[in-house]
C-alpha cells in the first residue's frame, strides 16, 4: 500500500512549503470525511483477522517503557493533558540488574484496555539519562476513544502551549505531540476501515523481501553515544 498524507503544522517551528506534496490546509471535517468513506470494512478480512489474533500468544501490548528525566512533568502530560490516569507507582529499592541497592521510581499509566504506559526515574546517576531527539519516525502512539476527546486533548495542548503537528493519514487522523522529554506521542482516530487499509491486499512479507532487497544496508547506523 502506498500513502499520501496531509499534513498541518500547529506553529512556525515546524517546518512548511509546498514541496513533497504534502497540503497543509486541514479542518475538523477530516474525520468525518474518513468515516464517510465509501471504502467498507471488509467482512472477508475481518474474518481473518479473528481467526489470527485466536492463534496469537501475544494478547495485548502490557506495557511500554521509558526513561524520563522529570517524572511530575511526565505525570502532568500524560495525567493531565492527555487523560491517561496514574493507577500504579513503585519505589524499586533493589536494582533487578545487578541486585544492588536502589532508590528508583516506576510510574505506570493506564490505558482503556487495560495496557500501561510506564515510565522510569531514576534517583542518582548509575545509568546516565540521554535526551531525546524529535523524530516524526521514533513514537508511540496510542488510540483515542471519539472525535470529541480526540479534540479536547488537541485543545489542551494548545492551552499549555505545546509543540504538535496534525496528519491526516490514508486511513486515520492524528496528532504528533511533544511530549516532556522531547520525543513524539502520536493521538490517533483511525477510521472505519483502518485494519483493511493496514493489512492491504498484498502479502506483507513479500513487500519486505523486496524493499530490503533494494535498500536493506543502505541506512547508516550510528553508535550509541556519537548522534549528530
Amino acid at each position: 500500500m502506498k500513502a499520501n498524507y496531509n499534513l498541518a503544522y500547529q506553529n512556525d517551528e515546524l517546518p512548511r512549503g509546498d514541496g513533497g506534496g504534502f497540503s497543509l490546509e486541514f479542518g475538523r471535517d477530516a474525520l468525518g470525511d474518513m468515516t464517510e468513506s465509501t471504502t467498507l470494512p471488509s467482512r472477508e478480512k475481518a474474518a481473518k483477522r479473528r481467526l489470527r489474533q485466536a492463534k496469537t500468544d501475544a494478547m495485548q501490548y502490557f506495557h511500554n517503557a521509558y526513561r524520563v528525566a522529570d517524572m511530575e512533568r511526565t505525570r502532568h502530560f500524560y495525567e493531565d493533558v492527555v487523560g491517561v490516569p496514574l493507577v500504579g507507582c513503585e519505589v524499586v529499592e533493589i536494582d533487578p540488574i545487578d541486585n544492588s541497592p536502589s532508590d528508583y521510581i516506576h510510574a505506570l499509566f493506564e490505558l482503556a484496555d487495560g495496557s500501561y504506559l510506564a515510565f522510569f526515574q531514576y534517583n542518582n546517576d548509575k545509568y546516565p539519562y540521554y535526551e531525546r531527539k524529535p523524530s516524526y519516525m521514533d513514537h508511540y502512539g496510542v488510540t483515542i476513544r471519539d472525535d470529541e476527546a480526540f479534540w479536547a486533548i488537541v485543545e489542551r495542548v494548545k492551552a499549555e502551549n505545546i509543540p504538535y503537528f496534525l496528519v491526516e493519514h490514508p486511513n486515520c487522523l492524528s496528532a504528533y505531540i511533544t511530549e516532556p522529554d522531547g520525543g513524539q506521542f502520536e493521538i490517533a482516530r483511525p477510521a472505519s476501515f483502518c485494519a483493511d487499509a493496514i493489512e492491504g491486499d498484498e502479502e506483507p512479507h513479500e513487500i519486505l523481501a523486496r524493499w530490503l532487497g533494494k535498500h536493506g544496508s543502505k541506512q547508516k547506523v550510528v553508535a550509541w553515544g556519537e548522534q549528530g
